[in-house]
């Protein structure tokens, strides 16, 4: 604790249904998901494809604030593509009707994850929302892979904080080493290879316990190719 829990989708009632589940089942904050650009997710409009109607992206996170007492915060990109870019507007018109934070990817759906994230369009989502919101915290994501990354970031774009997502499969201890790098400027010493190897068991070992033999094993054998790179002895 705390979790939070990340819904998507577009019909304003499931989805109020699926908010008040997740509060009644432990959930401190929930997240609407604006901002995944997977076929799969589009295709039903949500995640990313929310961004093409913002009136209707609003009505859904209203309809989700109005319907649990616990914060309700959104994840968005910079628009669907270069033509729709709603980075300063969407993000403010979601702060107005309640959300609480706004997580910001700083490309376009129709940029998936290349070429590299754009500083000035989450640097533009911050500047909007401060004006109108200035206790409302703003986070950066994108390209997150060293606590250097994250530091680069806060510094181009004025942001609150970073969401790490892609960056930490291979390195979950990463999120250890951007809040020592931020805290003191310093390089975290690095964390007994002993250790990151025991990571990988536990991983396996909640994989069993919570999905099931078959999941587990062939999750696994994905993520043990993120692990490797991490595991090797330090030079």
């Amino acid at each position: 604790r705390p979790v939070a829990m990340q819904l998507y989708g577009a019909d304003l009632d499931i989805l109020k249904q699926a908010a008040q589940w997740a509060e009644q089942h432990g959930a401190a904050i929930i997240d609407i998901n604006m901002g995944c650009p997977v076929d799969k997710v589009t295709k039903k409009n949500g995640g990313s494809k929310l961004l093409c109607d913002p009136g209707g992206a609003v009505a859904i996170a209203k309809a989700v604030v109005d319907a649990v007492r616990i914060p309700v915060t959104c994840k968005i990109r910079l628009g669907w593509d270069d033509d729709s870019i709603i980075a300063d507007t969407l993000p403010t018109m979601l702060c107005d009707i309640g959300a609480q934070m706004i997580t910001v990817h700083g490309r376009t759906t129709a940029m998936k994850f290349r070429p590299s994230v754009r500083l000035d369009g989450i640097a533009m989502t911050v500047e909007g929302v401060k004006k109108h919101h200035p206790d409302i915290p703003v986070i950066g994501n994108g390209d997150i892979k060293t606590p250097e990354d994250a530091a680069a970031m806060i510094a181009a774009t004025g942001c609150d904080g970073v969401m790490v997502a892609r960056g930490a499969m291979g390195q979950p201890w990463l999120f250890r080493d951007i809040a020592y790098h931020l805290k003191t400027g310093q390089t975290a010493p690095p964390l007994p290879r002993v250790e990151r190897a025991q990571l990988v068991l536990d991983h396996f070992e909640h994989l069993l316990k919570y999905r099931g033999e078959r999941i587990a094993i062939n999750t696994i054998r994905f993520r043990t190719a993120k692990y490797s790179a991490h595991l090797q002895p330090w030079p």
